[in-house]
Formats: C-alpha cells, sequence, structure tokens
C-alpha cells in the first residue's frame, strides 16, 4: 500500500556495524609478518587473511575472521551461512575438526552464541546454543521415512486423517496349470490362461499378461494400460476375484484422479465413486494424493486401486516429490490429486539447495485439463488466467492459491491437477542448478462451504521500540490490531496473535527501515527471511520504522509490503515469508489516528499474503492485449482484480485493497472487503 501524503523520518545514517569491512573499522595496527584465516580469531594486532575481515560483534568471542558472501563464495575449509541476518563464510567443523573455545559447532560450521531460532538456520535456540535436528544424510535421521532436506530430518506426514485404507491385498499368484494358453490366444475363462487373465469379448477375449499397475504394461509397450478383470470360475454369474491385465490403451481417455461416469470414460475401465481408479500393489504407483488400497468392484469383490484416501475437516500437506532445475530450464511434470470435498489447494516450489534461481510456474492445468495458467500467454500476449498469478525475482519459493478467485470465473474441482515450474537464469549464460521441493497444501470441508476461519500473526518488532513484554498492551499496536479484527471479521475471519517476536537491536538496526526490496539480495527478502525456524501456521507480520523512498515496488513512498499474492502458506524464512508494515510514529501519526492507519496498512497486505490483488492500480490501464514497460509501466487487465464483485475506478476508494491509503479522496478510512474478496481469503491454506 502506497500513501499519497509525504512520509518523514524515514532517512538512516548507515555506519560500520557488526560486519567490518575494508576500510572500515579502528583497524590501525600494521599487518605483521603472518595473518589468521577464517574462523580464528582477530583484533588487537591480529589481522586475517587478505579478503577477510574481523568481525567484532560480542556474540562471537574473540573476533572472527569471515566476509559477506553474497555471492555464496568462501575460502576452503568455510561455507556460507545465514547469521545474525548477513550471510557470513563460517568454518567448517565435524569429522574431527573442533570448533575454538566459546563456540558450538552447528549444521556443519562453527557458530557464536544464538539470540533466536533464526540464527540456527531452523533450529532451537535455548541459553544461546542451537539445539534440536541436525543431519547431513537420511541415516542421521530418526523415524521411519525421515530423510535429510536442507539440513533438516524431515518426515513424510502420514496420510491425512482417519485412514487411508486397509493395506493393498497381496497380487494372486500369476502361472496357470500346465499346458495352459499364452498371451494372446483366445479364451473364454481366466483358467485357462498362464496369466490366470482372460480379457473379456469386448476387449479382445484373448489371454493377456498380468499385471500389478499400468507402468508394468507400459514397459511392454507404450500403447498398453492396465485393466481389472471380473473372474467368474464355474460360470455361475458370481464374481470370485479381481484379477488385471494388460490391454490396448486409449491416451484420449482419462488418469486416475479425474472425473467420470462410466467404466468406459477412464484409461483403466474402471470408474469408483465417479472418479477414475487404476490398479496399483504399492504406494508408489499412485500420483501424490492418492493411496494404494483395496476398493469394491460393482461385484463387490475387492481389488487395489488408486483412490483417495479419507480425511476429516482441515488442512493438511501433500509431499510430492524433488528434482533439479538448470537456468532457463522448465521442471518435471508434478501432478497431484486434491480429495473429492476439497475447497482449495496450494500448489507449492519451494528451493531447497542449489543456487537461488528466480521460479516460476510454468503450466498448471485443472482435472478437467483446461489450462488454468500459461506463462507463455501471460507474458507473451498478457492474456488474464482464470487464475491470475504474477512471477517475481526473489526466489525461494513459489505458491498458487488454487481457487483465487470465485465461482462465477472459475469454479474449484477436485481431482489430478498437473503442473510444471521453470527457473529463470538471473543473468545471459546462467549456468546454475537449484534444488526443489514440490509439495501441495489442501483445505479439505467436506464438500462445506467455508463461512469462517481464524489467521494467526507472529508479530515482530524490527526497532520499533516495543518488546514482547510490553507490545500487547502497546496503544497504538492493540488498537490496531482490534481494527484489523472489525475489518476482518466482516468477512468471517477471526484475527489472533500466536506470538510477538522482537529481532535483537543488533540486526533490526539494518532492517528497521528497509531500503531495497525485489529480488532475492534485497533488505525486504532478508528480513522476510528472519522467520525461519517457524512453524507454526500463521503469518508473519514484521512492524518497521518505515521504507526508504524508492525502496517499494515501482518506486515511490511505501507504507508496506507483502510477501506475494499469495504468500506461502505457513513456510516460513524465505524471501516471500511475510509482511512488512510502516509503525514509526513519524510514517503514521501517533494516538487514534495511528493505529488506524497502522490497521489499514496491515489488514493490506494481509489480503494480498492471502490472495487478493488491488481492486484498482495506480498506473492507467494498458492498451489491450499489452503489458507494462519501462516506457510505460501500464497497469494490465484493466488494473482490476480478477473479482466481479469489487467496485472499479474512484468508486473502489473504500475498498481495503485499493492502492493508496486513504482512498481515492485521500481521507477515506478505506476497509472495506466484498463477499468475493472474503471467499478467496477464507481459502487460503494458513487460515484455520
Amino acid at each position: 500500500m502506497r500513501d499519497r501524503f509525504s512520509l518523514s523520518l524515514l532517512g538512516v545514517v548507515l555506519s560500520c556495524g557488526a560486519w567490518a569491512a575494508s576500510g572500515c573499522g579502528d583497524n590501525t595496527t600494521a599487518r605483521p609478518p603472518t595473518t589468521v584465516p577464517v574462523g580464528s580469531g582477530c583484533g588487537g594486532g591480529v589481522l586475517c587473511d587478505d579478503g577477510l575481515s574481523c568481525v567484532n560483534d560480542g556474540r562471537l568471542p574473540g573476533g572472527y575472521c569471515s566476509r559477506i558472501c553474497t555471492d555464496a563464495t568462501c575460502p576452503d575449509g568455510s561455507t556460507c551461512t545465514m547469521l545474525y541476518g548477513s550471510p557470513l563464510c563460517l568454518a567448517g567443523c565435524g569429522d574431527g575438526r573442533p570448533c575454538r573455545d566459546g563456540y558450538q559447532c552447528w549444521r556443519g560450521v562453527c557458530r557464536g552464541a544464538c539470540g533466536d531460532e533464526g540464527d540456527c538456520g531452523g533450529g532451537s535456540c535455548t541459553d544461546g546454543t542451537c539445539t534440536g535436528p541436525e543431519c547431513t544424510t537420511a541415516a542421521d535421521c530418526a523415524g521411519d521415512g525421515a530423510t535429510c532436506e536442507a539440513g533438516r530430518c524431515v518426515t513424510p506426514p502420514p496420510p491425512p486423517p482417519d485412514d487411508a485404507g486397509p493395506p493393498p491385498i497381496p497380487p494372486p499368484a500369476d502361472a496357470g496349470p500346465p499346458g495352459a494358453k499364452a498371451d494372446g490366444e483366445a479364451c473364454t475363462q481366466s483358467s485357462e490362461c498362464m496369466s490366470l487373465v482372460c480379457l473379456p469379448p469386448e476387449r479382445g477375449g484373448t489371454c493377456a499378461t498380468a499385471c500389478t499397475d499400468r507402468a508394468a504394461c507400459e514397459a511392454l509397450s507404450f500403447d498398453l494400460t492396465c485393466i481389472p478383470v471380473d473372474v467368474d470360475g464355474n460360470s455361475d454369474g458370481v464374481v470370485e476375484a479381481v484379477r488385471t491385465g494388460c490391454t490396448r490403451g486409449d491416451v484420449s481417455r482419462r488418469l486416475a484422479g479425474q472425473a467420470c461416469a462410466t467404466d468406459d470414460d477412464c484409461i483403466s475401465r474402471a470408474c469408483f465413486n465417479a472418479f477414475c481408479t487404476e490398479p496399483c500393489d504399492d504406494p508408489g504407483d499412485c500420483i501424490a494424493g492418492l493411496v494404494c488400497a483395496p476398493t469394491l468392484r460393482p461385484s463387490g469383490v475387492a481389488w487395489n486401486t488408486c483412490t483417495f484416501p479419507g480425511a476429516t475437516p482441515g488442512t493438511f500437506d501433500i509431499p510430492i516429490t524433488t528434482a533439479d532445475i538448470g537456468a532457463g530450464s522448465t521442471g518435471p511434470r508434478i501432478e497431484v490429486a486434491a480429495v473429492p470435498g476439497a475447497a482449495s489447494i496450494t500448489l507449492i516450489a519451494e528451493t531447497i539447495g542449489g543456487d537461488p534461481l528466480p521460479l516460476s510456474f510454468n503450466q498448471v492445468f485443472a482435472p478437467d485439463e483446461s489450462s488454468i495458467f500459461d506463462y507463455a500467454s501471460l507474458i507473451g500476449r498478457w492474456e488474464d488466467q482464470p487464475i491470475r498469478w504474477v512471477p517475481d525475482a526473489s526466489g525461494g519459493v513459489i505458491a498458487m492459491l488454487v481457487p483465487n478467485t470465485t465461482p462465477d470465473r472459475w469454479a474449484f474441482q477436485a481431482g489430478r491437477y498437473s503442473w510444471s515450474i521453470f527457473a529463470a537464469p538471473r543473468a545471459e549464460g546462467d549456468t546454475g542448478t537449484t534444488s526443489v521441493r514440490f509439495s501441495a497444501r489442501v483445505r479439505y470441508t467436506a464438500g462445506a462451504d467455508i463461512t469462517t476461519g481464524t489467521v494467526g500473526l507472529n508479530v515482530w518488532l524490527v526497532g520499533v521500540g516495543l518488546d514482547p513484554a510490553s507490545a500487547p498492551s502497546d496503544f497504538v499496536l492493540s488498537t490496531a490490531l482490534g481494527y484489523v479484527a472489525e475489518i476482518y471479521g466482516a468477512v468471517g475471519i477471526a484475527v489472533e496473535v500466536a506470538q510477538y517476536l522482537e529481532v535483537p537491536a543488533e540486526i533490526a538496526r539494518r532492517y528497521s527501515v528497509i531500503d531495497s526490496s525485489g529480488d532475492a539480495d534485497s533488505e525486504l527478502a532478508q528480513l522476510f527471511g528472519l522467520s525461519a525456524g517457524q512453524t507454526n501456521q500463521a503469518v508473519n507480520v514484521f512492524l518497521v520504522r518505515g521504507f526508504a523512498e524508492g525502496a517499494g515496488e515501482g518506486g515511490g513512498f511505501t507504507l508496506g509490503i507483502a510477501g506475494g499474492i499469495p504468500g506461502p502458506p505457513s513456510i516460513h524464512g524465505t524471501a516471500h515469508s511475510g509482511v512488512a508494515v510502516s509503525f514509526d510514529s513519524g510514517v503514521v501519526g501517533s494516538g487514534d489516528q495511528a493505529a488506524a492507519i497502522v490497521a489499514q496498512i496491515m489488514s493490506h497486505e494481509i489480503g494480498h499474503y492471502l490472495g487478493l490483488y488491488h481492486v484498482q492500480e495506480q498506473g492507467s490501464a494498458c492498451p489491450g492485449g499489452t503489458g507494462p514497460t519501462e516506457a510505460d509501466p501500464c497497469s494490465p487487465w484493466g488494473g482490476t482484480d480478477p473479482l466481479t464483485d469489487t467496485p472499479t475506478g474512484r468508486s473502489s476508494g473504500s475498498n481495503l485493497m485499493y492502492f493508496a491509503l486513504g482512498g481515492s479522496d485521500g481521507r477515506t478510512f478505506n476497509v472495506d472487503l466484498s463477499g468475493g474478496q472474503g471467499f478467496v481469503m477464507r481459502r487460503h491454506a494458513v487460515v484455520r
């Protein structure tokens, strides 16, 4: 949200801080014949190797030879690691390499005392010491199925609440009697075949190769698929068993997790509870979101299929896969199924290692195979998509809320979604590779509409004169939070503070006034990264003094910025993991007026995080079929949001999501929300 008034008290004087650089500090002693390497003590006449500086900070006793490593390169024996809000080269440890006295070995590097969880890169901070799980390989992790990802032990969550059904039925023996017919020979009973599978007359009436899943047939020939065959061994009209065999497939038919009315709608010739299923014998045969479990054929006989799990109302995660993607390349096709009765699904791609390449959704297809997002149509022709999403350069994580509009524009579908992303090069000739974790988060309501919800807030205090003890009783903040509760209560969303968190003073000095935003190295991205280590279902709200002129999107005076539209649901520690809100009295004033202004800024930015676009943009609308350019930074799609029940033009000035504080006349307490905006916000997976 950008103010229409002049902002004051945003200027700060930058001076030498904890991370001393060449020519900064009081290092006037002549250089001795030798210097000390990375991680060594320094100061008082002891100098660091060339290229390193002495970091003199109270939490690094005796000084620490290091350097800021925004380029991720460090001397041998050290690693570029975030510490106290800055990327630093830290000495390696472990495998017989100890740390100096007063230092701890944590995640493979020697660190000083921690101040909070953010200093531990995801672990816990207890009395200045990092604690919690630490790993380099899966062997270091306890628990069934646990893996080591980005230095953290990650245990895949169990199937959604309730149960995923009984375990699969063991497959039958696949050898018929001596002299039985070979595959391809005519048959009338499965008992005649060596494979014990006789296709029915409408499928050819021949013996077929036995299979347990579609992949087994495709391995024989790409045009084969695995279908069920009811076995009536004594021709008495009663099915005693279900066997599965390979037959010619039809790629025009639907896959497991897509809607169907009859068996013939499905490539597997098996429709169960209005969705296609397919044979399986272990969970790996099914796409993410489906489970391998016994289901009943119309005959009443059970067989193993990929089907939807049981679920109870709430939010649950679906882990999918990981993949390495090169700069300028498209990643693998990702498939995930949303259980019937779900209200939304959020598609997530998160960088977990390698180079920090910006990520973007490439193509997203709904269960009915219609395109709901296509990057080429967005950028090439500036066509608005059924699901509006706009990429940025910050990297770290991308999330797409489906749906982020009302049913009159695009109605949510349960079932099989397929999607891909690509990794953008940072510059021409970029050869970097990033490691990406794919997942989805589902809001399941058993088919009921979402009319109410609660959003939790982690309120971060960044050099604004408050601490966790004083913040709850501060008049401006407590009154502002009360106003936010009223604004969101109008669309059925309750607001509660999950916790107050104070950013240590030495870090807050750097981030209390945001000087840059928009890319992975910006101060805003680093500020949001301070939320690493949080695990709760909440939005991180960072209260800062303000923003330097030009620090926001498009320049100008900025009062608040959201980490994304939408922001990633309960994913902390990334460049998108939060919203920043101006709180300095020189910016927002004092008393009840300040509380009202802070409430508008906070509500507006959280609205973006929950999936809302501006009802009216500041710039003029781009000509049809075109987008903004450097010469003409116009607003695409008419400069309005994709909802049909929100006002546009000057009449939109009373809406919370108008681009400017004060509405179109500069004097309006613009806090209105439409029914459609509430519909979208309640579907975000951070709302519970």
